[in-house]
């Protein structure tokens, strides 16, 4: 890792850390909030200016109903669009996560003298294009029985962690724009940032798009707005009846 992307990843931290303590509540939210000053229905939170609709219900039954349902419609149209993109960052590690699994496979199936020969083809190629690196492969002990056998660990393990990256990142991105798992998608976008084992962490997408989720999921109307989901989902599953 160069000197750049850990500076890189320094700052991400940093305003990632800065945004979540910002966004941490100072007070519990209240789902039945009080009457505004006209008797009419509340709006929501002073820190969110847009408005619940005028011809809501103002019974207090409706005001719960009415504040839970504009903070669930708050918080899928905040998540909709970082979603989209933690699912399309687990696609792409699910691509190259194939990639390298196919890559093991045909090594292991590969005969030993034809894993020699690309062996040999790839030193030559590596001579030529860092020629300081020469005298180090020389000395070097290349068995191809020894190289072959860590190949297929090093890939099998690199590939295996990948699709567990693009597991976690594909689910926590639906269950984000669905609203179902809170910890999943947290889990999710915290794996995207991470280099090597995200494709995207590598380059500093994977850090700006884990950054944008967990900035959204720490505001606490979106936090809100998943206990209530979950709640109503809890309420209506057939154990619950039981």
């Amino acid at each position: 890792m160069t000197p750049f992307q850990i500076m890189l990843l320094l700052l991400i931290f940093a305003v990632v850390v800065a945004l979540i303590t910002r966004n941490f509540p100072t007070h519990k939210l209240e789902e039945t909030p009080a009457e505004t000053p006209d008797g009419g229905v509340p709006g929501p939170p002073s820190r969110l200016p847009d408005p619940l609709p005028s011809n809501l219900p103002i019974t207090e039954d409706g005001r719960e109903t009415a504040n839970r349902l504009w903070a669930i419609q708050y918080a899928r149209g905040r998540l909709t669009l970082p979603s989209l993109f933690l699912m399309g960052l687990g696609a792409i590690n699910l691509v190259l996560g194939a990639l390298v699994l196919t890559r093991t496979v045909q090594v292991g199936m590969m005969p030993q003298e034809d894993f020699a020969k690309e062996m040999e083809m790839a030193q030559d190629l590596t001579k030529k294009l860092f020629p300081q690196f020469a005298p180090t492969m020389d000395q070097a002990d290349m068995n191809p029985a020894r190289l072959r056998h860590q190949t297929m660990w090093i890939n099998g393990g690199m590939s295996a962690l990948l699709l567990l990256g693009s597991w976690l990142m594909s689910v926590g991105g639906w269950r984000l724009r669905n609203l179902q798992s809170y910890r999943m998608g947290l889990v999710g976008a915290v794996y995207a940032a991470l280099p090597c084992v995200s494709i995207a962490g590598c380059c500093g997408i994977g850090q700006i798009v884990a950054a944008w989720c967990i900035f959204i999921l720490f505001d606490p109307v979106v936090r809100a707005a998943f206990h209530w989901v979950n709640q109503d989902a809890a309420s209506q599953s057939p154990d619950s009846h039981c």
